[in-house]
C-alpha cells in the first residue's frame, strides 16, 4: 500500500479531483495530494470537493513540494 498517492489537478483524461476520489476509493486511509495551477475553477461544487483532499497549487520549488509532501503523510 503506497503511503501518499498524488495527483495533478489537471489531465487529458479526467479532472484531479474525479482521479482522486477514484484513488481514495482504491486505496481508503492514504492521503491525496492534489498539485495543480488552477485549483479553483469558480464552481462551489469543485471547490468543496476539493476541500476533502490535501492540495498544493502550482508554481512551486521542489523543496516546498517536499516540505507539503513531509507535512501530508501520516506521522509515526
Amino acid at each position: 500500500m503506497p503511503d501518499l498517492l498524488m495527483v495533478r489537478h489537471y489531465t487529458e483524461t479526467m479532472s484531479g479531483h474525479e482521479a482522486a476520489k477514484y484513488l481514495r476509493s482504491m486505496c481508503p486511509g492514504v492521503p491525496v495530494l492534489i498539485v495543480g495551477g488552477i485549483l479553483d475553477d469558480d464552481e462551489l461544487t469543485n471547490r468543496e470537493f476539493l476541500q476533502r483532499f490535501e492540495v498544493f497549487p502550482k508554481p512551486f520549488k521542489a523543496a516546498e513540494l517536499l516540505d507539503k509532501v513531509k507535512d501530508v503523510l501520516p506521522k509515526g
